[in-house]
């Protein structure tokens, strides 16, 4: 309702059209009040005028000319520049990685070698000249093509037979047709068997029905990766004996020792080679991180097993005792920690190489059509889907090839297991010869373990890569990172020349970042052993206390709802960051481990069923499981001692394995 006029007391009311106030019906003004809102009545008087030059026809050239960069390269061009690139980021791979370790001048021979089985056993285009090659209208800088990767491939891998032009490899041609150096710098048992390749698989092709080829899963007929150059060079020090470690590869890439990361932008490439490198091969030759552990290892082995397949090249087994010696140190192992777990991995029989041992082959009903219609034949088409079957190989064995250093610390773990139990449960080293003695006791061993865990010292270098809390760092944290992020991220770079300084002044006399030594020199030296504590003989004990290897705790790594005990966890994680894999996978491959030394305790074990031992108890092998309401699913190992007239100790155990259903 509307308000009253204060002199009249009327309620209606109209607005001024001039001043915007508002009026009764006696013409009185209210106070405090104006509506300034401007309604125009009627056509506007102004007009719009539009002026236009006259011009010419109109042309689009966005659809005559695009946006296309004339000097890219595209298709088999572009392929054969990025080969070309793969080539000389592995050739400054190898340069760099033999000035750090200081390696004989064979392991750049072996290298160029393996390079050309890469080469042999991948999708390469069809040669630029040749008459397969597409018929598109190229651009006029295509032509030159070949110098310019003439001139790109300069980098020498420090070999005599090397100088020269470098697209031997490509299969580059010039434009008179002749061939340019490719053959000639090559190791002639490395093109003998080559040449023994293709001509098997053009025999191959011959025989299979229809020109089509048959079943060659085993034969890697992909595109080479910015990746393979790291596994060429991991085949290459595994050839020469080298001891390495997959997490050393990883930290030299991850601080740009070696050139890896974001490699298109660096100097290490010419600008005449950049300029012609389109989206696709920056980006296939600019990483922004180095490949996982485990993701070098899987890429080795699939390519050992072609060289096995192909060539009858048989990469040799990993140097492991370096690895072992060095990745036990870090640990705090002592000369019996090493000596026990080598016999562990000798007895367990672990496979130390990157081939399997026992490979079968299966069959499957076939996924889609397209792999049909790629290596069946007409006869086959005509079949349903549902009966159509496809033949792969795989190992015979789980877990068949684990990373070296893997294997290491995961018989490692086992062997912590059996000395000090990690359950929470005392160990008692009751036999004088018992390999307990003189070893650190597990309570101050474990917490020793970690504060060395919590302080990044197992990690050493590869702290800095962790995810920073820049709110918490102190001043001088943060200028040690952001020195080192300068050193690492503008190395090899071009200089901007109009870049401004940051307006902070640099800090004067930055220390490099001091990682404290992960040495247990003195650890060893000033701890409280292990001794031997035999049994009083003027007491009578019911029960005898638990000895080193007796009731061992198999945890399952698969369940994700259990809890592990907290001197487990502290102990797999140690070996996890030591060898730089996660603790789940870890934690697989110790239960494939502990799998198989119960089969071997079964199988190699006493024949006997029965029999009883020295604390006059039955015993009887064989595997139990039982249901608890517990949250985790473990396996508990029990070992039992008996003690013959000679002194002589067996032990037997029974696995019984909780299983909770939630």
């Amino acid at each position: 309702m509307a308000r009253k006029c204060q002199v009249c007391g009327s309620r209606k009311w109209r607005k001024d059209g001039v001043t915007g106030n508002a009026v009764c019906e006696e013409g009185h003004v209210l106070q405090d009040f104006r509506s300034e809102n401007h309604v125009v009545d009627g056509i506007p008087t102004h007009a719009l005028t539009k002026r236009r030059l006259v011009k010419g026809p109109r042309q689009n050239k966005r659809k005559e000319e695009g946006r296309a960069n004339p000097e890219f390269y595209h298709r088999d061009e572009a392929e054969y520049l990025r080969l070309q690139g793969l080539q000389i980021l592995l050739r400054l791979q190898a340069q760099a990685l033999s000035k750090l370790w200081a390696l004989p001048d064979a392991f750049e021979m072996v290298i160029r070698d393996l390079w050309a089985y890469q080469l042999a056993m991948s999708s390469l285009p069809s040669p630029p000249d040749s008459s397969s090659a597409s018929t598109e209208i190229l651009s006029p800088d295509a032509k030159t093509m070949p110098e310019v990767l003439g001139k790109a491939s300069d980098v020498g891998m420090g070999h005599q037979s090397d100088e020269g032009s470098s697209a031997d490899e490509e299969g580059f041609e010039d434009e008179d047709g002749q061939d340019e150096k490719s053959d000639s710098e090559l190791d002639p048992e490395v093109l003998e068997k080559l040449t023994e390749s293709d001509k098997e698989e053009q025999n191959f092709m011959e025989n299979s029905p229809n020109g089509q080829r048959r079943d060659t899963s085993w034969k890697r007929r992909r595109r080479l990766r910015v990746s393979d150059t790291v596994s060429t060079l991991v085949i290459g020090l595994w050839v020469l004996r080298i001891p390495v470690m997959y997490v050393d590869m990883e930290n030299l890439i991850n601080e740009v020792k070696i050139p890896y990361i974001d490699f298109a932008h660096t100097t290490y490439l010419s600008d005449e080679m950049k300029k012609h490198m389109n989206r696709d091969v920056t980006a296939a030759l600019s990483p922004l991180r180095s490949p996982a552990p485990l993701t070098m290892h899987r890429t080795c082995k699939l390519f050992a097993r072609a060289l096995r397949r192909r060539y009858g090249i048989a990469v040799p087994e990993v140097n492991v005792h370096p690895i072992a010696w060095r990745v036990l140190s870090v640990l705090g192992g002592t000369p019996t920690t090493y000596t026990q777990t080598l016999r562990l991995l000798a007895l367990l029989d672990v496979n130390l190489s990157l081939l399997e041992r026992e490979i079968a082959t299966f069959s499957r009903r076939v996924r889609s059509k397209t792999t049909m219609n790629d290596q069946g034949s007409d006869s086959e088409s005509d079949q349903p889907l549902k009966e159509r079957k496809e033949t792969y190989e795989r190992t015979r064995q789980y877990q068949d090839i684990p990373p070296p250093e893997v294997a290491v610390v995961t018989a490692w773990v086992i062997i912590m297991k059996m000395a000090y139990g990690l359950d929470g449960l005392s160990r008692n080293a009751l036999l004088q010869s018992d390999p307990l003695i003189d070893m650190p006791e597990s309570t101050a061993w474990v917490t020793e373990l970690r504060s060395r865990v919590n302080n990044g010292l197992l990690k050493a270098g590869r702290t800095t890569l962790d995810k920073q809390d820049f709110v918490s760092m102190d001043e001088e944290d943060i200028d040690i990172y952001l020195t080192k992020c300068e050193a690492v991220l503008l190395d090899h770079r071009p200089e901007i020349p109009d870049a401004v300084p940051f307006p902070l002044p640099p800090s004067v006399g930055i220390p490099p970042p001091l990682i404290p030594p992960n040495t247990w020199h003195s650890y060893h030296t000033n701890v409280k052993t292990v001794q031997h504590s035999p049994l009083r003989q003027d007491k009578t004990n019911k029960t005898l206390p638990l000895m080193p290897g007796e009731k061992i705790l198999s945890y399952d790594s698969t369940d994700l709802t259990g809890e592990l005990d907290d001197s487990v966890e502290v102990v797999l994680r140690a070996a996890s960051e030591v060898v730089g894999c996660d603790m789940r996978e870890l934690m697989s491959i110790v239960e494939v481990f502990e799998r198989k030394l119960e089969k071997i305790r079964i199988t190699k074990g006493d024949e006997e069923e029965g029999w009883k031992d020295s604390r006059g108890r039955s015993s009887r092998l064989g595997l139990r499981r039982e249901n608890s309401g517990s949250g985790t699913r473990s396996g508990a190992i029990s070992r039992e001692v008996s003690r013959s007239r000679s002194g002589s100790m067996a032990r037997r155990s029974t696995l019984r394995g909780s299983r909770s259903f939630g």
